[in-house]
C-alpha cells in the first residue's frame, strides 16, 4: 500500500499505481527470497514517472527466465522487463544491489506530476519483517 500511495503522491493515476503495486510486489519478493539482508524500498519521482528500487546486502543478480507454461513461479523479472518502462541493478559500493524499475506518469493536461525532475523525493521505507514482500504494494 505504501509504494502505491507514494506513487499516487507523484503523480501516478489507478492504472499506473496497480502497475506500480503488481512491479514492487515481484522485486520485494525476489529481493526477500533471493537477497541477504533486509530488503530496503524507495519510491522516489523519476522524469515523468516514478521509480521504485528495492535495495538488499546479496550479490547475486536477477535474471529474466522464460519457464515452461506448466511450472509454477519464475516470471517475476520477465513480469518486471515486460510491463515497465525501464529496469535495471546497480551494484552498491560494499556490496549488495538496487533492483530498480520506472512506471511512466501521464501528466493531466497543463499539469506536471509533483516532484517531476527534482531528484529523489522524500520517503524510504524499510519493511519490518510483516511486510517484507507486501501483496498490495
Amino acid at each position: 500500500v505504501w509504494a502505491t500511495e507514494r506513487a499516487a503522491a507523484l503523480g501516478a493515476d489507478a492504472e499506473q499505481g496497480a502497475l506500480v503495486a503488481l512491479l514492487t510486489s515481484e522485486v520485494v519478493s525476489n529481493a526477500t527470497r533471493h537477497g541477504d539482508g533486509v530488503a530496503v524500498l524507495e519510491v522516489t519521482a523519476a522524469d515523468d514517472g516514478v521509480r521504485v528500487s528495492v535495495t538488499d546486502d546479496g550479490d547475486g543478480l536477477p535474471a529474466v527466465l522464460h519457464p515452461d507454461a506448466g511450472t509454477p513461479g519464475g516470471r517475476g523479472v520477465w513480469l518486471v522487463s515486460e510491463l515497465s518502462r525501464a529496469w535495471g541493478v546497480d551494484r552498491l559500493p560494499g556490496g549488495g544491489k538496487a533492483v530498480w524499475f520506472e512506471v511512466g506518469v501521464r501528466a493531466e493536461a497543463g499539469k506536471e506530476p509533483a516532484d517531476a525532475g527534482n531528484g529523489p523525493a522524500a520517503g524510504a521505507h524499510a519493511p519490518d519483517d510483516d511486510a517484507a514482500a507486501p501483496t498490495g504494494a
